[in-house]
């Protein structure tokens, strides 16, 4: 079974609003841009490299986060897809290499100090590296983001399913921790647990698929995938698009940044039934609660 992110929206009440995450801008470090790919065209404000390779997409990962994030309505072989925030400014910046889609954390923080210098209003990190305790250089650098600059990074908890065993950056503090679950709202098996140290970790969920359900996407460029193609993928970096594609509609809305805090509040309010625990954080958002709740906040 395969769901789309049309689909997704639509369960996520993501077009409850009339918000497109117009004026809020994005940079997504992963594998680089795909401006010609038809979901992209003309998303891609901004593309930078702080590898040495090119700033194009040669792996697919990147363009299947940057689709469901900010991907523009678009008729596919499969149906009429978008993204969650499609009007948002995508900038494009590459960490992870083409050979097999790595990167050093060297490279993120890198990527992110370049991020934080564009005038990036939200980081997203769909990649991930080794469980952290929260202490590690780039787990630091993360929190130090958020508190200067009120600049969040959403990041993924990690597809190795393990039990207190966030994958950094997500393993911050300060990060908001992405982990997935099924259409059906169950905690897909790949997902990593937390917590992290004495708080708890994910902070929220969002549909990443299973064994047995995937998420069909734009790709460009993965591994023997025709030019301008989709593929049916699964996994926790799937999920953090459309977390982060919920916080730029909120931040058109806020007309402002939001700190650590006041995200915490916005996801305790806005969660869909059970308090935050190590395996769902707050769980699936519902967006029309999530914005109630930053009404009340604002």
């Amino acid at each position: 079974m395969n769901i789309t992110p049309s689909q997704i929206k639509l369960m996520l009440n993501a077009g409850a609003y009339d918000l497109t995450g117009k004026g809020v801008r994005i940079a997504v470090l992963d594998t680089g841009a795909s401006p010609n790919h038809p979901m992209l065209r003309n998303k891609i404000k901004e593309a930078y490299s702080v590898i040495n390779e090119d700033v194009y997409d040669k792996v697919g990962h990147s363009t299947a986060v940057m689709s469901i994030l900010a991907g523009n309505k678009t008729k596919t072989p499969y149906g009429v897809f978008e993204g969650i925030a499609p009007d948002a400014e995508l900038i494009s910046i590459k960490v992870f290499n083409r050979a097999n889609g790595s990167g050093s954390f060297g490279d993120f923080i890198n990527g992110a100090k370049l991020a934080v210098k564009k005038g990036a209003d939200l980081i997203v990190y769909a990649g991930g590296g080794a469980p952290s305790n929260g202490n590690a250089p780039q787990d630091k650098y993360v929190n130090k983001l958020a508190e200067q600059y009120r600049v969040m990074t959403i990041a993924a908890a990690g597809n190795e399913g393990a039990e207190q065993g966030i994958n950094s950056p997500a393993s911050a503090f300060n990060s908001i921790c992405v982990g997935g679950v099924n259409s059906n709202g169950i905690l897909s098996g790949f997902s990593n647990s937390g917590p992290v140290l004495n708080y708890i970790k994910p902070d929220i969920v969002g549909y990443a698929g299973d064994d047995y359900e995937k998420i069909l996407m734009a790709v460009n460029g993965w591994l023997d995938i025709d030019k301008n193609n989709y593929e049916a993928l699964h996994g926790s970096s799937f999920a953090v698009p459309q977390i982060a594609g919920l916080m730029a509609l909120s931040l058109e809305h806020a007309r402002r940044k939001l700190n650590r805090d006041e995200w915490e509040f916005i996801f305790s309010d806005g969660y869909q039934g059970f308090p935050k625990n190590n395996d769902y954080g707050w769980g699936l958002p519902d967006f029309r609660k999530w914005m109630d709740a930053e009404v009340k906040l604002l």
